[in-house]
């Protein structure tokens, strides 16, 4: 059973137990006082409640929702108007939401090279499968499935 913490600035937290909400509150002290909390990174489980992705992430997990097999760098950078380099703040956007969430960059994107038919090799990127059934089951908010 998941236990609900609002804080006083509005934040929601769930946790599974009072001690990793314990360690949740010990870890955010020791960000704001500049220093890291000791442990292994990763290893809190801590979700803040209903927070949608942001509008990049929704964008990004929405076009490669639609395809399965990933997609050159350069078709998604096309899609959003801009450069193949450029579509790194919307993978950045994804990951920063899904390490709030619990998750880490592997289990939400896949990238990789192929040849493009013409001899060259290119970046493609696509979503984990584990990411993939998460959204399927409606288990991240903010991203609306084609039905």
């Amino acid at each position: 059973m998941a236990i609900t913490l609002t804080r006083a600035d509005g934040s929601v937290i769930q946790a599974d137990s009072p001690e990793e909400l314990a360690q949740y509150e010990k870890a955010l002290d020791a960000i704001r006082n500049g220093t890291r909390p000791k442990g292994r990174r990763g290893k809190q489980r801590v979700v803040v409640s209903d927070e949608e992705l942001p509008e990049h992430a929704q964008e990004l997990a929405a076009l490669l929702l639609k395809h399965s097999d990933g997609m050159a760098s350069a078709e998604v950078g096309k899609h959003f108007g801009v450069d193949a380099r450029g579509i790194g703040g919307y993978v950045t956007s994804l990951t920063n939401w899904g390490r709030r969430h619990g998750f880490t960059k592997r289990q939400m994107v896949k990238t990789d090279r192929r040849d493009n038919g013409h001899g060259h090799s290119v970046r493609r990127i696509r979503l984990a499968d584990f990411f993939r059934e998460k959204i399927k089951k409606g288990e991240v908010p903010g991203v609306k499935l084609d039905t």
